[in-house]
């Protein structure tokens, strides 16, 4: 037993180890992009259930999504890295990223009924819009 905690304690050292390298280091904007984006899975899962529309393929389809985007952060890292650039393209991600994780934040909490400033909804609508019409642009007919 006690080799099995050995391992696993270094198996979960050198994990973090290489995310904390891969990710560019943990500083205060990857702790709150960690924060929001677990948040944005919590509360999805939350709407999801009280609007009856919990799935299993769609809870993995949002841990998908939030592996891609720790992915996309790690690859600005690296290209940072790469280009000596020091960090803004991980920052202008990471930003981009909180923004993202903040608008469904707000989308999943309207799904439940909870009522949010018109500022917010309209600013949800707008940013909701534009994200409809880009995805339209991609589909093949």
């Amino acid at each position: 037993m006690d080799r099995i905690d050995v391992l696993l304690k270094a198996f979960i050292a050198t994990f973090g180890g290489f995310c904390g390298y891969f990710l560019g280091g943990w500083d205060a904007t990857l702790k709150i992009l960690v924060t929001m984006a677990v948040i944005d899975y919590l509360t999805g899962m939350i709407a999801a259930g009280y609007n009856g529309e919990l799935k299993s393929k769609v809870g993995f389809k949002g841990i998908a999504k939030k592996v891609v985007l720790f992915l996309l952060v790690g690859a600005a890292a690296q290209l940072d890295s790469a280009l000596g650039s020091n960090s803004a393209i991980r920052e202008a991600t990471i930003f981009f990223f909180m923004g993202n994780e903040l608008l469904s934040l707000l989308e999943n909490a309207g799904r439940m009924g909870i009522p949010l400033p018109s500022a917010l909804t309209n600013a949800v609508e707008i940013l909701g819009g534009k994200q409809k019409q880009e995805e339209k642009k991609g589909d093949v007919e």
